[in-house]
């Protein structure tokens, strides 16, 4: 039986070329914002071809729950029809991850079974706790994290340590304000939600108390933790949350030294691995503090990789790039690295999403707990599922090689090129190489901006 919570309104959206209702979600379901689901036609050789976006009314004032219900397991189902039938893990140097699924509704059996089959990891809220054991009959090698917030938001049941039972956010505030960063005023910082004070001893005893106590309550079932909005610098708060800036550290390395203590605490408390969400832009202006995060816990999550949004203006600059690239390989085998790319709109987009996945391919090793996924408009809902993510490339040969503004990964059936830079650029090659159409190529190379490309030494991958 399918269920999930139903807002009591719904905002009348308007007809715009190009632009129908989308689901949004939150702690319960609606459909509501109008948002751009026109997509590009890809301008790239591929072997991917997505479906039409199925039409959807943007004006769904007049429709019933029952109907609503139908329009979003059409697109939920509309995603999955591009799954294949068979798991290609085993062939694949790729490993794939999921984004928060199935956050505001619950899948069919059937669902589960195509998503679960494909993914390598997949990150659920503590409500879908029932949905982890069902997945592992799919694929009892899958690797299940739970969501938890850094910051105290009550609104929901077992998302942070304020939500856990009845020693909950009102609680805290109440008897515990020391355990809150303060504003120059000596008021707690608030946004939508409230922020301790990372480096407090007994706040990281109580988080890890509440953290475990939300872990048995959900049987326990779970791989890991995905600690959500892990900020990284002492003006974060303000910056991204929209509250005073807190005095309780007045540097970045007085309040990064207060997170990794935070997470090395915890991390020792917990039952689990437990891997932070680390701010973004940390990872590219002090990598050092992404590295030690990974170092003192089961990994680290960076949330922009290749693109900072999904649209062409939101292409990350090569020198950022290059930083997470290098985080990545100089992680521990053994730690969780997760990188996503907000890649494109809820009806997909095939250049962008191909970028960033043969720029993660950078990185991609059989030996390395390296994963990725990409963001398409929503995060509870499935992505598209491309063919070239099925290929069977074959060992790594090599590491990553510069070629002018190129780089370059050699494996075992096919190359990888990406060019991160805003102009075209030229590669020269030796040998026999095909495209993925099987197309004899010919040296040197146009190779677009912005984009990658696969560069076939046996065709018998491609049938």
């Amino acid at each position: 039986m399918r269920f999930f919570e139903l807002r009591s309104s719904f905002t009348t959206c308007v007809f715009l070329s190009g632009l129908v209702c989308a689901p949004v979600f939150h702690g319960s379901f609606a459909w509501a914002d109008c948002i751009d689901t026109a997509r590009r036609t890809p301008t790239r050789t591929t072997i991917t071809r997505l479906p039409p976006f199925p039409a959807i009314p943007c004006d769904l004032s007049m429709l019933g729950e029952e109907e609503i219900r139908q329009l979003t397991f059409q697109v939920v189902d509309h995603k999955l029809s591009t799954y294949p039938t068979t798991r290609s893990a085993g062939r694949r140097v790729a490993k794939f991850r999921s984004t928060g699924l199935f956050a505001s509704f619950e899948p069919s059996q059937e669902e589960v079974a195509k998503v679960a089959r494909q993914y390598d990891l997949i990150m659920l809220v503590a409500a879908r706790s029932h949905l982890v054991p069902v997945m592992k009959q799919y694929n009892p090698s899958l690797k299940v994290l739970m969501y938890f917030d850094s910051g105290l938001t009550p609104q929901a049941s077992l998302i942070d340590a304020g939500s856990v039972d009845e020693q909950n956010t009102e609680w805290l505030v109440t008897y515990h304000p020391e355990w809150l960063l303060k504003d120059g005023w000596g008021n707690p910082i608030k946004g939508e939600s409230y922020w301790p004070d990372p480096g407090n001893q007994e706040w990281q005893a109580f988080f890890a108390e509440k953290l475990n106590r939300a872990l048995e309550l959900t049987g326990d079932v779970w791989d890991g933790v995905l600690l959500d909005q892990f900020l990284g610098f002492h003006n974060s708060h303000r910056d991204y949350a929209g509250t005073e800036l807190q005095v309780n550290y007045g540097n970045d390395s007085e309040f990064q030294a207060a997170q990794l203590s935070f997470l090395q605490g915890v991390s020792s408390m917990v039952s689990v691995p437990i891997v932070p969400n680390v701010e973004g832009l940390s990872i590219v202006t002090t990598p050092s503090f992404f590295s030690q995060a990974v170092e003192v816990s089961g990994g680290a999550e960076a949330e922009v990789f290749v693109m900072e949004a999904a649209s062409s203006a939101g292409y990350s600059p090569p020198e950022n790039i290059k930083r997470y690239i290098e985080v990545a390989l100089n992680a521990p085998k053994d730690k969780l690295i997760l990188l996503n790319s907000p890649t494109a709109g809820i009806a997909g987009d095939v250049d962008w999403t191909l970028y960033a996945y043969f720029t993660y391919l950078l990185v991609a090793a059989p030996d390395r707990q390296v994963y990725w996924t990409f963001k398409e408009g929503i995060s509870a809902i499935p992505h598209y599922w491309y063919r070239e993510f099925d290929l069977d490339l074959g060992l790594p040969l090599e590491g990553v090689k510069v070629i002018g503004d190129l780089w370059n990964r050699a494996f075992e059936n096919a190359d990888v090129v990406v060019n991160p830079t805003v102009n075209w650029r030229s590669y020269a090659f030796r040998g026999i190489y095909y495209d993925v159409l099987g197309r004899r190529l010919r040296s040197p190379l146009k190779v677009a901006p912005h984009s990658g490309l696969l560069l076939v030494k046996k065709t018998s991958i491609l049938q």
